[in-house]
């Protein structure tokens, strides 16, 4: 009952919580030796424009992930020492996911700041054992493990039912309630294309 209030308030609000979502993305360009991050601040204003910062860096991954978000406002823009951080990366099969790399600069970044608690959390377009398995091909959970961090398979989540405002089709979508846990949810998605969409 908690979830299911909580959801719903956070559903319907207009500011705050759903506003904000943070993404990074990395790309190995090995053969001239650089390295880039794309750090995107999407938050509602008055345009509905969001912020993006872009930074090319050859050697310190967490420096320069540091880099990027201070040229958004810095990481206390967005984050509360002792917030509880759920990280979505992009982990459907062991190619074309997020960069493990990136993922732990900026774990090590949450850790420096004193956050409350981090979780990763994914699932796949498979089954639990699936994603499970994607955990183990990527080595995240292996990084999991290196940070003694919880991962969330969502295949296996318990879901709370949150009502979609002027639906077209579902009037109710079921939501990990580990999403409902977080105050904040950062999305590590991956500039890629495949056969559903395109960049």
């Amino acid at each position: 009952q908690k979830n299911k209030k909580r959801a719903r308030k956070r559903a319907s609000q207009d500011d705050g919580f759903l506003n904000y979502s943070f993404f990074s993305n990395i790309s190995d360009q090995s053969l001239f030796g650089t390295i880039d991050i794309f750090s995107i601040l999407e938050k509602k204003e008055g345009n509905g424009m969001g912020q993006v910062s872009i930074v090319r860096v050859k050697e310190n991954i967490k420096e320069s992930l540091n880099h990027s978000m201070q040229l958004i406002g810095g990481i206390s823009k967005f984050i509360q020492h002792g917030d509880r951080i759920l990280l979505k990366p992009n982990l459907n099969g062991w190619e074309g996911t997020t960069n493990r790399t990136m993922v732990e600069a900026l774990i090590q970044l949450l850790l420096d700041y004193q956050v409350r608690s981090i979780v990763i959390g994914e699932s796949t377009f498979g089954d639990a054992q699936m994603t499970k398995f994607c955990f183990q091909k990527t080595g995240f959970q292996d990084l999991a493990k290196k940070y003694h961090l919880p991962l969330i398979n969502f295949n296996q989540s318990e879901t709370v039912s949150v009502p979609v405002s002027d639906p077209l089709i579902l009037k109710n979508i079921l939501i990990a309630k580990e999403y409902f846990e977080a105050d904040v949810i950062i999305n590590l998605p991956v500039m890629k294309v495949h056969y559903a969409t395109g960049v």
